[in-house]
């Protein structure tokens, strides 16, 4: 008994916020930004309500850090300024030449 009225309760607080929350389609950018600027509190408490009251808001959130899982590696590779590949001085000669003739050729 104490179940089920704790049950119904809890879909009449869900029904309740949903009404009064903003919806999905203005909540799912700022589930986005959370990984980009630190969000107010006011931000902070909305989004956590929204997701306690919307399901499909939660599963996008977990495949947005299953993706930064995935892609964290990636980001965490040094950018060198160095090129991959080095070209040797005769390719550079032949490049700095038909760049300067093209040059010429367009003036």
């Amino acid at each position: 008994m104490a179940g089920q009225l704790r049950s119904k309760l809890k879909r009449q607080l869900i029904l309740f916020l949903a009404r009064r929350l903003p919806p999905c389609k203005l909540m799912t950018p700022l589930f986005s930004e959370v990984r980009e600027r630190p969000l107010s509190i006011r931000e902070k408490i909305t989004t956590k309500l929204h997701l306690f009251t919307c399901e499909a808001c939660r599963r996008y959130v977990e495949q947005i850090e299953q993706m930064s899982e995935i892609f964290k590696p990636q980001r965490e590779e040094k950018i060198t300024d160095e090129p991959a590949v080095k070209l040797s001085g005769a390719a550079r000669k032949r490049i700095r030449a038909a760049l300067e003739a093209a040059a010429r050729h367009k003036n």
